[in-house]
């Protein structure tokens, strides 16, 4: 008996190293990632009334990976992310509509982006679960171009809400980051893969500016935030059986 469940594992564990040598699978990954800005300009001192929020944001991405062995892969695709900027005021508001006690500006922008990373993959558990990490550079592609918001406050309402605005320019149309990624994947029966990961993106430099302006009890105020599109994410992902 026990050398027949002996011969059972061998047997699983040299499919499953089958799977991972010399093979190229391709698979899709969605999921959602939070962006932050910072502060590089204006007033340091803000309205108590005002808000400077990290801004959600999706990811889709098409993947194709080469698994070299049991313990090194490599993954390069394209896909469309996004990050941005988010600012609010606190207003007065009816209590039949909680959700307009903030005017809120939002600015998204997306980007289109070319993963080039290498992982290294544990050994798996009786499961055919295992952890993987990786890291490796991103080459994001953005529109030079400027877009911004305007709120128009009700003013038999908030009357101390004289304006709020925001002005975003891109500076860079072309740039990279660097990403790390730590998960777990599962090798199902069928030769497939699910994969969740958690995605860590860092840029070098500052790509996007906004400029947001906002007038209370006739005093002005102007704070500009920068975004290197840093952001940490949560990432979903299914590769189909190797190719033959």
């Amino acid at each position: 008996m026990k050398k027949s469940i002996f011969t059972i594992f061998t047997i699983i564990g040299f499919l499953s190293h089958a799977q991972e040598s010399d093979v190229w699978r391709i698979g899709a990954q969605f999921g959602f990632q939070g962006n932050g800005a910072k502060l590089i300009g204006g007033d340091a001192v803000a309205d108590a009334k005002f808000e400077q929020h990290n801004a959600g944001a999706a990811g889709l991405n098409f993947f194709a990976r080469y698994d070299y062995n049991q313990h090194w892969m490599l993954l390069t695709g394209f896909g469309f992310s996004g990050y941005g900027f988010e600012f609010s005021l606190s207003q007065n508001y009816s209590l039949l509509n909680p959700d307009s006690r903030r005017a809120v500006l939002k600015n998204d922008i997306g980007t289109v982006e070319i993963p080039f990373m290498i992982h290294y993959k544990f050994d798996p558990n009786c499961k055919q679960t295992k952890w993987i990490v990786g890291a490796g550079f991103t080459q994001n592609l953005q529109g030079s171009a400027s877009t911004g918001g305007t709120y128009n406050a009700d003013k038999e309402v908030n009357s101390s809400i004289n304006y709020f605005t925001s002005d975003v320019k891109l500076s860079h149309s072309l740039f990279p980051t660097f990403r790390f990624s730590v998960g777990r994947e599962k090798i199902l029966k069928h030769g497939g893969i699910l994969n969740c990961s958690l995605l860590f993106n860092y840029g070098f430099a500052q790509n996007t500016r906004a400029t947001v302006k906002y007038s209370i009890d006739g005093k002005e105020y102007m704070h500009q935030f920068g975004n290197k599109g840093n952001y940490v994410g949560l990432r979903l992902a299914y590769y189909l059986a190797p190719i033959k």
